[in-house]
């Protein structure tokens, strides 16, 4: 918290001796800043070339201890759409828009969103029990596909307001967008309804609440949510294993940008196989460069959900 202040007093003088002047060009193109993958992608499909689209988080870096540099704070401000994922996931937000005396369109882009439909409580499995357990909020509301064409369409509206002129092409980009986050979920929806089990492992941090709860499983993971603890405890581990035995399952699953040690002892301890199950939040910088989407990350979670539940 110190540190934003001290951005905050740096975006401060920064403003007071270079005021910041939007293009009034009515042809310059939209400036749009993205905190996090899954806007910047979905901006991207819907604006195309008739936007400058630029992701604050930098790929390969952890969303959840990022802090805006006074760059970044300078680079949101200058913006004219500014996309975000709510509070529960971006915390900072808040106290730097309120700083910025004429910033950019603020779009919070789960809005739209019933974060306590979907995540707020999930079944949580262990080797000894079956319980429900109520969890915080999970800011990660776009690994549920059903909710990212939530996300896209907010995106769409808020495009077509800020530039009524290229509607027509941002509505037909939003469609065709929709179409395929449709056709997702109905992939997802017939690899867990033609599944031998509905169970997932996960050796790592556990930012999938949504998406469990959509496609009707269950789950074990060695830890609960993103919590910041930087190793699991040995109790956690010996009884996914145990789990995993048990049950003969032939998957766990580790998140990305993230050490897959835990998943690997698991997997070492019962011959599962260790398997990525990406939340999109970031990518990598290979990834990045390759030009990897959000379609192409979860369609590969597809195949890889798939062999999980055979």
């Amino acid at each position: 918290m110190k540190k934003l202040i001290c951005l905050l007093l740096c975006l401060c003088l920064l403003t007071a001796c270079t005021p910041m002047q939007k293009e009034s060009s009515e042809n310059s193109k939209l400036k749009i800043v993205a905190t996090l993958f899954p806007q910047f992608d979905f901006a991207r499909e819907i604006a195309g070339d008739k936007a400058n689209i630029s992701l604050l988080l930098p790929p390969g870096a952890e969303s959840h201890s990022y802090e805006p540099s006074p760059a970044d704070i300078m680079t949101i401000a200058e913006a004219d759409l500014f996309i975000y994922t709510g509070d529960a996931m971006e915390a900072w937000v808040s106290p730097v828009l309120d700083a910025l005396e004429d910033g950019p369109y603020i779009l919070d882009i789960t809005q739209d969103i019933d974060l306590s439909a979907g995540g707020h409580e999930t079944v949580h499995e262990t080797a000894q029990d079956e319980a429900r357990h109520s969890h915080d909020v999970d800011p990660h509301v776009f690994t549920n596909p059903r909710f990212a064409r939530k996300m896209a369409t907010t995106l769409c509206a808020a495009l077509t307001q800020l530039d009524p002129e290229n509607a027509a092409i941002y509505e037909a980009n939003a469609a065709k967008l929709d179409a395929s986050l449709a056709a997702l979920d109905q992939s997802f929806k017939a690899v867990t309804e033609n599944a031998a089990r509905n169970k997932v492992i996960f050796g790592g941090r556990f930012p999938f609440a949504y998406f469990v709860e959509a496609y009707g499983l269950s789950y074990d993971a060695a830890y609960d949510s993103c919590s910041s603890e930087s190793e699991p405890a040995a109790g956690d581990v010996a009884r996914l294993i145990d789990t995993v035995r048990a049950e003969n399952i032939p998957v766990v699953f580790y998140e990305e940008l993230a050490n897959p040690k835990t998943a690997l002892l698991i997997c070492e301890e019962t011959g599962a196989k260790p398997l990525l199950l990406h939340s999109c939040h970031n990518i990598s910088k290979e990834d990045f460069e390759n030009g990897v989407s959000y379609l192409s990350l979860m369609q590969t979670n597809v195949e890889h959900l798939k062999e999980a539940l055979g």
